[in-house]
């Protein structure tokens, strides 16, 4: 295929004079339409119409891998906004490096990359599955939960909250990871809700660590209510 010039790229509206080299499928009432990844497409309709897009998450082998280390460089290196002096250095001397190699997380060192970037498609998929396979996460719910009131809550169904353990509880909710000290209370509280049990407020801090001020319940249902996986019913 050749060059395709930057005007006829990307959102373009002007799509008259290229519309007698387009291949037309025509949909009718009813109609589903499997468009593989990467093409370019246009709709078109001559009166008021509705359709309904589903996006698949498909990638190539390497828009996968760039986006597998993309996440990994951004979750390993701490945010610096200093600005760095102009290196006059020879350009065999690589002195100024640590100025950057500062940046990465101790894993860098402790770990080889090929290592890392597997953790990092596992975080992927779990993300991925916790939100039943769409990519993209809602947005935090902007009202909170009146704890002042007695409430039940539930898991929004399809969604299961995920986990796994090392040296903190990584909980994977509505393709978000939120990392938290590991407590087997909480992961009690998740398998509980996972299966689809609808639990009052006391018997969710029942379950949750006796040693836990009231307040740190509370975040633990703030946290599970703002990222859409449990419903709050009050009484």
């Amino acid at each position: 295929m050749g060059i395709v010039e930057p005007e006829y790229r990307f959102n373009n509206t002007n799509i008259e004079e290229i519309l007698d080299h387009a291949n037309v499928f025509d949909f009718k009432d009813g109609d589903i339409y499997f468009m593989p990844y990467g093409e370019y497409h246009v709709g078109k309709s001559d009166e008021l119409s509705i359709g309904l897009t589903l996006w698949f998450n498909n990638h190539t082998e390497s828009s996968l891998s760039k986006k597998i280390i993309d996440n990994l460089l951004i979750n390993s290196l701490e945010e610096s906004f200093e600005i760095l002096p102009m290196d006059v250095s020879p350009p065999e001397n690589l002195e100024n490096f640590a100025d950057i190699k500062k940046l990465f997380h101790s894993d860098f060192n402790d770990r080889d990359f090929l290592s890392m970037l597997e953790d990092t498609y596992r975080d992927y998929k779990m993300a991925l599955y916790s939100n039943a396979g769409f990519w993209e996460p809602p947005f935090p719910k902007e009202h909170k939960v009146d704890h002042n009131k007695d409430f039940t809550i539930k898991i929004v169904d399809p969604f299961k909250i995920l986990f796994y353990i090392d040296n903190q509880l990584h909980l994977f909710i509505r393709g978000k990871k939120i990392s938290l000290i590991n407590n087997n209370t909480i992961t009690d509280l998740v398998e509980k809700l996972n299966k689809g049990n609808e639990l009052n407020k006391e018997a969710v801090f029942t379950t949750l660590d006796s040693s836990w001020a009231e307040q740190v319940k509370r975040y633990i249902i703030d946290v599970l209510f703002e990222n859409h996986i449990i419903t709050v019913k009050y009484a």
